[in-house]
C-alpha cells in the first residue's frame, strides 16, 4: 500500500496528473513504451493494491505478494528512486 501511495506520488512528480493514481495512469500512453515503460505492470501492482484494499479478506498469495514487490521495486529502480 505504502509503495502505491509513492507511484502515485511519482507519477505525479513526472508531470502525469489527475485526482487518483487511476488517473494518472490511464494519462500514459501505452503506445509510447519509452514515455513510461512499465506502465503497464505499474498497472497490474496497482489493481493488487485496489484488491486490497476493497476486499478486507483477501490475502494475496506469496507469488502475487513477491512479483507486487518485485514489480514496485523495478519501477523504482528504472525512474532513479532505487539504486
Amino acid at each position: 500500500i505504502d509503495a502505491d501511495r509513492m507511484l502515485a506520488e511519482l507519477l505525479a512528480r513526472m508531470g502525469y496528473f489527475g485526482k487518483n493514481i487511476d488517473d494518472r495512469l490511464e494519462t500514459i500512453s501505452p503506445t509510447n513504451p519509452a514515455e513510461f515503460p512499465s506502465m503497464l505492470e505499474a498497472w497490474k501492482a496497482h489493481q493488487v493494491r485496489k484488491f486490497m484494499e476493497e476486499d478486507k479478506n483477501y490475502m494475496p498469495t506469496r507469488e502475487v505478494a513477491q512479483k507486487t514487490i518485485e514489480i514496485y521495486r523495478n519501477i523504482f529502480k528504472e525512474t532513479g528512486i532505487l539504486l
